[in-house]
């Protein structure tokens, strides 16, 4: 045992090995090193704080540790190119929506006036209307009531002069209505096609034989029959700057009172018809937005002008260089429909104021204006009291446009209808 004690001494006392020693020294100042680089660091980032960081220094060259091998640079990083953005697909059109079929307005039923075709109020188609003679001598324009006129018709009376007959269906409203002029055979017969009460003032001694013959409700501003003078008066500033033959006006106002008084018949004979057809269909035809209508033999004669307004649909009447106008509203007269119908027409033989006589049986031809388009047209007067039936060129009968029209009864030999 102490042998054995001895030799464990003897193993502590041994003499240390230097190469050992040296190694120990050097791990030994590695070691110190490292611990007060780490104490510094600690410092250091305890007092900058969490944000900043601050990587130790690190001695390059620690005394017997090889230095590691240098890591290749990493090569710069070249961004992608950004890849160009695809276009966004255009958005297909959406379908339009279809637009809904506007309804169709319903058909009027209801009374219409018999004379223009335009929605009345209540039926008036029982109702006789007035044909009343108007001058239309260029000294004696513009007339009084004019424009109130449902139909107008014109046609020569003497010496290259024309003159008016008004047909109004009503009197309704009106106080006034003239000046008034005389009475020609052929006007007798156009207002019996319209058993009409007739209103002149006198008339030609074949005009007198007519109506005598004819036995015509009328009213006569000169030769009065039943009292009737007192429906008429004499304007006194027409007859001061006009003259006394152009200032003979009517009593618009009172003639259906005076009617009723004396018994005339203010309704149609029954089974009267008018004749006239109205209807709104698409024209065709030539071109006719001015119209120009002569009544006699030459360019110089007199002429009745018509120029359309495609807005409003109707012609405004023109004459002696100037509109023709309402005395009472001033407004330029106004039509929807123009019809010129060819009748012959001559002198009466030896008169000395060159009056004539036509003739309106039969048929003829004739041009019918509506909405700017012109069509050729006949016409048909079976007798001397019958109205006249209008044909279009398909030989049905005309139909006319609502509102109000005007006849030209133009002599077979005077200058064409010109329309452009």
């Amino acid at each position: 045992m102490a042998k054995g004690k001895h030799e464990a001494v003897k193993q502590r006392t041994r003499p240390a090995d230097p190469k050992k020693a040296v190694i120990t020294a050097v791990l030994a100042i590695l070691l110190a090193a490292m611990a007060v680089t780490l104490i510094v660091f600690a410092v250091k980032w305890i007092n900058a704080g969490e944000d900043e960081l601050i990587t130790p220094p690190v001695d390059p060259d620690p005394p017997g540790v090889p230095e590691p091998p240098e890591e290749p640079e990493a090569p710069p990083v070249v961004p992608d190119e950004p890849e160009e953005p695809e276009e966004p697909e255009e958005p297909e059109d959406p379908e339009e929506p279809e637009e809904p079929e506007e309804p169709e307005e319903p058909q009027y039923t209801g009374p219409v006036d018999p004379l223009t075709g335009l929605p009345v109020d209540s039926d008036i188609s029982k109702n006789r209307p007035y044909a009343v003679m108007l001058n239309n001598i260029e000294k004696a324009v513009p007339q009084a009531g004019i424009g109130e006129a449902d139909m107008i018709i014109e046609a020569l009376a003497e010496g290259g002069i024309t003159r008016l007959m008004g047909i109004f269906g009503s009197l309704d409203g009106m106080e006034t209505l003239g000046s008034i002029r005389s009475s020609r055979p052929y006007f007798v017969d156009m207002a019996l096609g319209f058993d009409a009460v007739y209103i002149h003032a006198g008339g030609s001694e074949d005009a007198y034989t007519r109506l005598q013959s004819s036995k015509i409700a009328r009213l006569d501003g000169v030769n009065s029959t039943m009292g009737e003078s007192k429906l008429f008066y004499r304007d006194s500033w027409r007859q001061q700057n006009m003259g006394y033959a152009h200032s003979l006006m009517l009593k618009a106002s009172e003639v259906e009172a005076f009617l009723e008084e004396n018994s005339v018949r203010l309704t149609h004979r029954d089974g009267f018809d008018a004749g006239f057809k109205f209807g709104e269909v698409e024209r065709s035809g030539e071109k006719a937005l001015t119209v120009t209508v002569r009544y006699g033999t030459s360019k110089g004669s007199k002429a009745t002008i018509f120029k359309y307004d495609a807005d409003k649909k109707v012609y405004y009447v023109s004459q002696y260089g100037a509109a023709m106008k309402d005395s009472v509203t001033g407004a330029q007269v106004k039509v929807r429909n123009l019809i010129v119908v060819r009748v012959k027409m001559s002198v009466i033989a030896g008169d000395s104021a060159g009056r004539m006589k036509a003739t309106l049986t039969g048929s003829g031809e004739g041009l019918y204006f509506v909405d700017g388009v012109a069509s050729k047209i006949t016409w048909e007067r079976a007798d001397d009291s019958s109205q006249f039936v209008f044909k279009d060129e398909n030989g049905e009968v005309l139909l006319l446009s609502p509102g109000v029209s005007y006849i030209s009864i133009v002599p077979t030999n005077a200058v064409p209808t010109e329309y452009e």
